[in-house]
């Protein structure tokens, strides 16, 4: 018995043949070929796309053939319900997702089937020609209103938004963003604006200089540090001076940048670390004040013979005052301490702090600056989306007990102010500000909401448990009560928080969207049955979700592969590259393969050893790979800890002034981020981790569904590591390509 859905692939292939020129048959041949490829919808999708429920969220797993399900409602609307094409708006997150919605219908449309021959093989360009010439050859695509967010958006702006915007306004982003013919970007990111307004601030305003400092200093101090002492060794001790003050002097630590600073601000001359002879010592204390014949040590805890320097000092009729470290606990306290020591030594009144150049305080700590430059980005980023107002925000921060938390908020006010000052004037909007600016012209001017509320009569919106608050503003603006409001969306694939995405909206569907509907694709049509229960599995220990079980189209079984490795960087990475050189050699090709790690640095001694050894290899972040596959997929960081998998990136305070988020919600979207690594494996999966330090998610694998593997400790390693850095040594020599240290 046919559905709707097998008739019209039936009335298609009648199509393609009366319009075949010389009936044969080798074109028939290729038709069915490629009707075989996308099987008759299940039942599960032919109810999803018949649905006439008014707000309906269908929850599609992992490899459920949701955008397969989104090009066929579309086709039901137009071919069978007659809707008029301009009629629907289809939106997707990303330009890739919306292509290939585009060249789906395209395919489905194209009778002599040279389309999809075509875009495979085309360059970007040649496949962006050649998708604009077949949608205006086929009038009801051309008419179909498929977007992302944001160009649906921009098109909006530029023809709507001239009361809201300059409607002539050219965008902030990392790369060109296409819409229509123009390339509309302009060479200035987000964060140099930021960046540029930041030292503005600190040149025209003394205090905000200094609070920049002592915030740099404070939270990035030990990170220099560090650092430093990475360059310097720790073969001498006494070159540890990480700190620059004012004046370019390097001090050991921070409570002594205060001290120094604080001389250089009032006008003092002073000496650091002068050699003094005493005998029968010779000693360094720590400052020496000429004008008022006095030497300043700083005691704390980890202070050497400061009773011998005292004494010593003392004995050679010196004067010396002492400076502790709870003094500076609290800035004014050290000031009036300094104050105390000094003001009746010197033969002259202690100047008000002078004029500071900003170059010379700030040079010392350019890379901190930009660290926390792109902090202030994405905290930016995540009050637009979240909705709220950043006097809001700053009335939260404001009654913060914690002064780190004030502190960047206190720094981060004005520059947020220069940067939305600049981009109005220079009429400069960045990926949020389209969508902010579209629902504000929808709030500020009646007759645009209005018109566009009946604009639609189906909205249709792909990865649905991505959408943020800001996202949700627009869709209801364009809802009224007849539109249908169809969306697709996973929430065990819900891995975007810290862009903003609510996985609520999914999870509680109809409390946001009354009288809503949910349906489900259970059928995983990508992975095969151990990778489909492994996910299942895994994605039961999560609280917050919708219970569902995808089964598995593909029935096949093969273990799922566990390599507890010594050293992640060298056996790990050595068992990896052995393990593609063989699939290479088995058959497979480059593209069949996808390395997965949860950050980028993860991935790096993998990707410089299977560059060497002459490996092509799909090296992609997790949440880069969202929407891809592959036939064999390697897992790699599987480490508890700092640094491993999973990484709670949202425990920062300075982000829950934001939005409030737990300890558990922020585990279970690292679940959730398993899941989908995991998930992007169609036959084979490879699980690296380290022995000691497994990741949890491992263990919440079934046993049965693993097979471990283990470096043999009995056998001699067939690599051999640098003594110095622990470099993986890949090629014959005498001395490291790393560090250069000589190899015995």
């Amino acid at each position: 018995m046919f559905t709707s859905g097998s008739f019209l692939q039936l009335s298609h292939l009648l199509l393609y043949r009366q319009q075949c020129s010389q009936p044969g048959t080798c074109r028939i041949f290729l038709i069915l070929r490629r009707m075989q490829a996308a099987p008759i919808l299940n039942k599960e999708q032919q109810k999803a796309i018949t649905d006439p429920t008014k707000r309906l969220l269908v929850l599609a797993g992992a490899g459920a053939g949701k955008t397969r399900t989104l090009t066929e409602k579309i086709h039901h609307l137009v071919f069978e319900k007659g809707v008029p094409a301009h009629r629907i708006l289809a939106i997707t997150f990303t330009r890739n997702a919306a292509n290939e919605m585009l060249d789906r219908l395209i395919e489905k449309a194209d009778p002599a089937g040279r389309y999809g021959t075509l875009i495979e093989n085309a360059t970007t360009e040649e496949r962006y020609n050649l998708r604009r010439t077949y949608k205006q050859r086929t009038g009801w695509i051309n008419q179909l209103q498929v977007h992302t967010f944001h160009s649906f958006c921009y098109q909006l702006l530029r023809r709507e938004g001239v009361k809201e915007f300059d409607n002539r306004f050219r965008l902030l982003t990392d790369e060109s963003f296409y819409a229509g013919q123009d390339s509309i970007s302009v060479p200035l990111r987000p964060e140099e604006i930021l960046r540029q307004q930041m030292l503005m601030q600190a040149a025209d305003n003394t205090d905000y200089l200094l609070l920049l400092k002592w915030y740099l200093v404070d939270y990035y101090g030990g990170r220099i540090e560090r650092e430093h002492k990475a360059r310097v060794g720790p073969q001498d001790e006494r070159f540890l001076k990480p700190y620059a003050a004012m004046d370019g002097t390097q001090v050991r630590s921070k409570s002594e940048l205060f001290i120094a600073d604080w001389l250089y601000r009032h006008g003092i001359s002073y000496l650091y670390e002068p050699r003094v002879n005493v005998r029968p010592h010779s000693m360094r204390p720590d400052f020496y004040i000429p004008a008022a014949d006095l030497y300043i040590e700083h005691v704390s805890n980890l202070s050497a013979n400061t009773q011998i320097k005292k004494e010593s000092l003392r004995f050679a009729a010196r004067s010396v005052g002492h400076l502790f470290e709870e003094d500076f606990i609290d800035l004014n306290r050290y000031s009036q301490s300094l104050d105390a020591l000094l003001r009746h030594r010197l033969n002259h009144h202690i100047t008000a702090p002078q004029g500071l150049a900003m170059e010379s305080i700030l040079s010392a700590y350019t890379p901190y600056v930009d660290d926390l430059v792109k902090l202030m980005k994405r905290v930016i980023d995540l009050v637009k989306v979240e909705a709220e107002s950043f006097d809001t925000i700053m009335q939260k921060a404001q009654a913060d007990p914690h002064e780190r938390v004030f502190n960047f908020y206190k720094l981060l006010q004005p520059v947020w102010a220069g940067y939305h000052a600049f981009c109005t004037e220079k009429s400069l909007l960045d990926f949020n500000d389209l969508i902010l600016k579209t629902v504000n012209a929808f709030t500020h001017h009646t007759d645009l909401a209005t018109k566009f509320k009946k604009q639609y009569d189906y909205i249709l919106i792909d990865e649905f448990q991505d959408v943020n608050n800001l996202q949700v503003q627009l869709v209801r603006r364009l809802l009224n009560r007849g539109t249908q409001l169809f969306c697709v969306g996973d929430d065990w694939q819900s891995i975007y928080s810290f862009r903003g995405a609510v996985v609520d909206y999914v999870v509680r569907f109809n409390h946001y969207f009354p009288a809503g509907k949910t349906l489900m694709l259970a059928y995983n049509y990508r992975s095969n049955k151990t990778i489909v229960d492994a996910g299942n599995e895994v994605i039961k220990f999560n609280k917050f979700k919708v219970d569902k079980k995808i089964k598995a189209f593909n029935t096949n079984t093969s273990h799922i592969t566990v390599y507890v490795s010594q050293q992640e960087q060298n056996d790990g990475a050595m068992y990896v590259a052995d393990r593609i050189e063989e699939l290479l050699k088995g058959g497979l090709e480059p593209d069949d393969i996808l390395l997965l790690s949860r950050r980028h640095n993860q991935a790096l001694p993998y990707n410089a050893l299977l560059k060497d050894c002459g490996l092509p290899v799909r090296g992609k972040t997790i949440h880069a790979s969202k929407g891809l596959e592959a036939k064999v997929v390697f897992v790699v960081g599987l480490r508890q800890g700092s640094g491993g998998f999973p990484d709670l990136w949202m425990n920062d305070r300075i982000f829950q002034v934001i939005r409030q988020q737990d300890v558990e919600r922020m585990m279970e979207e690292e679940r959730r981020l398993f899941y989908v690594a995991i998930t992007r494996a169609r036959e084979q999966l490879f699980l690296i981790t380290e022995a000691g330090s497994e990741s949890q998610f491992i263990s919440e694998i079934p046993p049965s569904f693993v097979n471990r593997e283990h470096m043999r400790l009995e056998s001699k390693p067939a690599f051999r590591t640098c003594p110095a850095c622990g470099h993986l040594l890949i090629r014959p020599g005498n001395f490291c390509e790393q560090c250069g240290t000589a190899l015995t």
